[in-house]
């Protein structure tokens, strides 16, 4: 009995210490709760300017290492990343974890000629070539340890190239391609309505057809840092293709007049002329420059702008105090610098607080 006893403990022992000291595996990428987002396979005439930008939902999906993407031709087979290796190969397989994670942190997939296109470092880098087909096909990304040949155990696949995509999209039903390829020369393949998110792969499901529609580049990767592409002829910050997108004109920094750039318009530092209308002349409260005298000068100060409005305060809107160049109307966005046309009186409601608001806001 004692020794029966003996062996059964020995023999714990020893499948203990076997699966404590056996070498480790492939760590396990947990990438399932994240969508592809973005995609463009050439730009400005170069096919190699290439990258997939993918877009975290949750927290956690930062731990990438060994999971993998996989590019797939208009008929839905797989394309060997690297032909010259024994064995089919994916695009890349990941072999860190980026450091930043949590719902809707980015990181991207390019190629060396995208980095020099965007200026900004993608978090990994793929070949130009074979690379992603460049107007009818699919991409897809894997959790390791799963078959990226097949379609069907991706986290996320994005098909493109509308009918002329005849293989099978795991993540619609019926299957669907986006109708256009991923990038015209100007805009990328962007997802406008996020992917619904399952407990089983494909762990994201979108109607691609429905789901992506071209649109101006955003590349951002991990470090949130966000890539600009394409001509800025006015230079305001925004690109020709951004300022189309808008409706801004791209032969004018300042669309609306108001004394503040568009790209500062569009931007998020109200400080800087941030939230603000680019096409609306009366959400940046400069009324006069220096010496209480125009032209303004971009910056809204006390000595002359909130001083300026404070002297023509008119709630009647009767003359001499009244001057339309002191005059705003009512909020008319979310933020209080959000302000309408003028309403023919210069209160204390929307137009000194509206100004005193705005205090060393400056565009300059």
């Amino acid at each position: 009995m004692f020794r029966n006893l003996l062996r059964l403990a020995l023999t714990v022992f020893v499948i203990g210490l076997a699966i404590t000291l056996r070498p480790a595996g492939p760590a396990s990428a947990i990438v399932h709760l994240a969508e592809i987002h973005e995609v463009m396979a050439g730009f400005d005439g170069d096919a190699n300017i290439q990258y997939v930008e993918i877009n975290m939902r949750l927290g956690g999906q930062n731990i990438t290492i060994n999971s993998t993407l996989a590019a797939f031709d208009a008929s839905g087979t797989f394309i060997d990343g690297d032909s010259g290796t024994t064995g089919d190969q994916p695009l890349i397989t990941f072999a860190n974890n980026v450091p930043n994670g949590g719902n809707d942190i980015r990181w991207i997939v390019g190629t060396t000629a995208f980095e020099t296109a965007s200026g900004i470092q993608a978090d990994f880098i793929i070949p130009a070539s074979p690379g992603l087909t460049t107007s009818v096909g699919m991409v897809c990304l894997f959790e390791a340890l799963r078959d990226f040949t097949n379609p069907v155990e991706s986290v996320d696949c994005v098909a493109y190239g509308g009918a002329s995509f005849t293989g099978s999209n795991p993540n619609s039903s019926p299957s669907e391609a986006a109708t256009t390829g991923p990038g015209d020369d100007e805009e990328s393949l962007t997802r406008i309505n996020p992917a619904t998110l399952l407990g089983a792969p494909p762990w994201a499901r979108s109607d691609d057809a429905n789901d992506f529609a071209l649109r101006c580049p955003t590349p951002e990767n991990n470090a949130g840092e966000i890539g600009v592409m394409g001509p800025d002829d006015d230079g305001d910050g925004l690109t020709n293709c951004q300022e189309g997108e808008l409706g801004k004109n791209s032969a004018d920094e300042d669309t609306d007049g108001d004394g503040c750039r568009d790209g500062a318009e569009e931007g998020t530092d109200e400080t800087l002329g941030g939230q603000r209308d680019s096409l609306n002349p009366w959400d940046f409260y400069d009324v006069l420059g220096p010496g209480a005298a125009l032209p303004t000068d971009g910056i809204i100060d006390l000595a002359n702008d909130i001083l300026g409005v404070i002297q023509h305060f008119s709630p009647l809107g009767t003359e001499p105090e009244y001057d339309v160049q002191f005059d705003r109307g009512p909020q008319i966005g979310a933020n209080v610098w959000n302000m309408g046309p003028p309403d023919s009186v210069i209160d204390l409601a929307n137009d000194i607080l509206g100004v005193i608001l705005q205090f060393n806001h400056d565009c300059r």
